[in-house]
């Protein structure tokens, strides 16, 4: 996608990463993923998640702007495009652009949108993004937000005589164009994703990035204390949901446990 600031045009596609380069933490917790039947990759990049998110999906969803999907790049070592790389490497896996994906049907179980955010400059397009997300996810669907809140560069570039400050993050100009990198703090993040009518289900920091997953409101069961979730994996390496340790479950709950329906239903509860 294609933003103005402070007069500069940023392209977001120049700041995606190679599929070489991968979050390890990130990756971890896609492949620990309970099986889903349909996931949604949303600013996809160069792929960097999408092959894990195939692992666990029976379809995945690719969705970028247009020119990111079709003009030739570097995608693992070859000479392709996405739509291209995406037809040949995974047959459960369709590339769609922002206009043919405003027509697919809200469906998805999982989404994942990995440091999209900061790299868009302007509060505004941030939360139409979050939201075009939150209104393709089915009823059980969430998503999980990730940014970088740190990075060594941001402090070099406080130094570097042709970076600009701009809103929270730093404007890298090159060639007339520039590109931005946002610092979205974990509390921000949680706020812009409550902004766009989603509700935070869980929010962490991992190294240097920080998580946000979450779902649409109305996809909420509340009660005074706890808010009950339908099968939501809990994220690797230790981070895992709290139980109350003296709060009975309603009957009704305990009904759905023993039904048919289990497997529909998490049987963590969640601390607001």
């Amino acid at each position: 996608m294609h933003y103005e600031a402070a007069g500069f045009e940023i392209r977001t596609e120049n700041a995606a990463k190679p599929v070489s380069q991968p979050s390890t933490y990130l990756r971890d917790w896609l492949l620990s993923h309970l099986a889903v039947s349909e996931a949604l990759d949303y600013g996809c990049g160069k792929l960097r998640y999408t092959g894990y998110l195939a692992k666990v999906a029976g379809f995945v969803a690719v969705v970028d702007s247009e020119i990111q999907l079709s003009r030739v790049q570097t995608i693992a070592g070859l000479q392709t495009s996405i739509r291209e790389f995406v037809a040949r490497r995974w047959p459960n896996v369709r590339a769609y652009n922002v206009s043919e994906f405003s027509r697919v049907a809200p469906r998805f179980e999982l989404a994942l949108c990995a440091n999209v955010l900061s790299a868009i400059p302007q509060k505004g397009p941030r939360i139409e993004a979050i939201r075009v997300v939150a209104s393709h996810l089915n009823q059980a669907g969430v998503g999980l937000f990730t940014v970088q809140s740190r990075n060594s560069y941001f402090k070099a570039w406080a130094s570097d005589p042709k970076a600009r400050r701009y809103g929270d993050g730093w404007l890298v100009p090159s060639d007339g164009r520039a590109s931005f990198y946002g610092i979205i703090t974990r509390p921000k993040l949680e706020r812009l994703v409550s902004e766009a009518g989603m509700h935070v289900v869980k929010s962490w920091v991992h190294g240097e990035s920080s998580y946000v997953l979450a779902a649409g409101r109305s996809r909420v069961i509340t009660s005074p204390n706890f808010v009950e979730r339908r099968r939501v994996a809990a994220p690797a390496c230790g981070d895992r949901f709290t139980r109350p340790a003296k709060s009975a479950p309603s009957r009704q709950v305990k009904e759905q446990r023993r039904g048919p329906g289990r497997d529909q239903f998490d049987e963590r509860f969640i601390d607001r």
